[in-house]
């Protein structure tokens, strides 16, 4: 155990992969931290930088915000090696604070020391927390996003080939980049967006702002469209046909709090996702949402929508739920739009063959890979899963025909 003063919060951890978090003046637990997939033995809290960091009987070590109660970074101990026939023995790690030194020591079978303090080499890992990356299949490169630059990485080198500095002038909140990945759209704490060439870094152009801090920003080329939304749910439609101008198409206001934002380029319609668990389907050729375009759940669960993914020249949209819930749904124009034809829960079945009972971790991102038809799901616990969607495209297009023929 471990105890913040300043907080007045205890920390529990023991066999159980979940660390429990305490009030001292009440008997059950006021939350938990789930991210471990092993016991959790051993644990310090670092009350000047709200931190509190454990480590598992792997040694896996996770840093966490004790002010959000969330985990920021994980870093791996534990090192595989040709001559340990089982890589994935327990370690026995203990670790202590070093504040005057603002290090971090781990001790066990070897000692291991990191910086906790901000770093001033350049070619390094940000200090601040990376919120967002992608991979440049065309140039190899890893574009890493965070609050105040943009790192463009060698994955194979590892070496840092460019930085962006502080482009916006305040902290980067959201962030868009063009199917050509040559252009880069950012959105900042104060409302304000940009558009810079993604080569030089370039400023390109300033689009117009909102009243408050930007949080989704969603590009399409097809359309030449940008779309941003930003915290007090105001939805902006952005005209993007030149390179350095833009004017404000359509201002959406969909009365709700906004999740998720995707665009279905071939059927011309942008889907918002509340969380209300309600996903919202606007038609951009008309300008007007579609009619009965809200879906009702009979479930008293949180269904906040966690994301979107619409799915290239097909009727469907993939929408995952804070509750676990994850469906694929008929979109318009298909005679069954808002309906759904496939859902599943998003289950971790490590923790219910140990606990004998489900375990639901929403599904937080996704990707797709168009090419094998997989989808690459990954849920509050850090896990990653990935699905073949093959049986069920084979199902949407055998609907299509049928839809097709009858037509005739």
């Amino acid at each position: 155990m471990t105890y913040d003063n300043g907080k007045n919060l205890l920390f529990s951890c023991g066999f159980d992969h979940v660390i429990y978090v305490y009030d001292p003046y009440i008997e059950f637990p006021v939350y938990k931290l789930n991210g471990h997939n092993n016991a959790v033995q051993y644990m310090i809290c670092n009350e000047k930088e709200n931190e509190l960091i454990s480590i598992d009987i792997y040694g896996n070590a996770k840093f966490w915000d004790t002010k959000n109660l969330v985990c920021f970074q994980t870093i791996t101990l534990k090192e595989s090696s040709e001559n340990n026939k089982n890589n994935a023995s327990k370690s026995s790690f203990k670790m202590v604070y070093l504040k005057k030194q603002k290090k971090i020591m781990f001790y066990g079978t070897r000692n291991v020391i990191y910086e906790t303090d901000k770093s001033l080499n350049p070619n390094l890992a940000d200090d601040q927390i990376i919120f967002s990356c992608l991979y440049d299949k065309i140039a190899k490169l890893l574009i890493c996003f965070c609050l105040n630059k943009i790192k463009i990485w060698n994955p194979f080198t590892g070496k840092v080939q460019k930085v962006y500095e502080d482009p916006m002038e305040n902290e980067i909140t959201a962030f868009a980049i063009d199917t050509n990945l040559k252009r880069t759209f950012l959105g900042d704490n104060t409302g304000k967006m940009k558009c810079f060439n993604m080569k030089n870094g370039k400023e390109l152009k300033t689009l117009d702002e909102h009243k408050c801090e930007i949080n989704i920003l969603v590009h399409s080329l097809v359309l030449n469209i940008i779309v941003s939304c930003s915290v007090d749910n105001v939805v902006k439609i952005h005209d993007d046909r030149e390179l350095n101008e833009s004017e404000v198409i359509k201002e959406i206001k969909p009365g709700s709090n906004v999740k998720a934002i995707v665009i279905m380029e071939s059927l011309k319609r942008i889907v918002i996702g509340l969380s209300t668990g309600v996903i919202r389907f606007y038609d951009f050729d008309h300008f007007r949402y579609d009619s009965d375009s809200q879906i009702d759940s009979n479930s008293n669960e949180d269904m906040d929508v966690t994301c979107l993914y619409a799915f290239a020249e097909k009727e469907i949209i993939f929408k995952a739920h804070l509750s676990g819930l994850c469906e694929i749904i008929w979109t318009p124009p298909h005679p069954l739009k808002f309906n759904w034809f496939f859902q599943f829960k998003s289950i971790d079945e490590r923790e219910k063959s140990r606990h004998e009972k489900e375990e639901i971790s929403a599904v937080m991102c996704l990707t797709y890979d168009a090419e094998n038809q997989r989808l690459f799901c990954g849920d509050q616990r850090g896990i990653i899963k990935c699905f073949s969607l093959k049986k069920i495209f084979a199902l949407v297009d055998e609907n299509e025909n049928t839809k097709d023929k009858d037509s005739i």
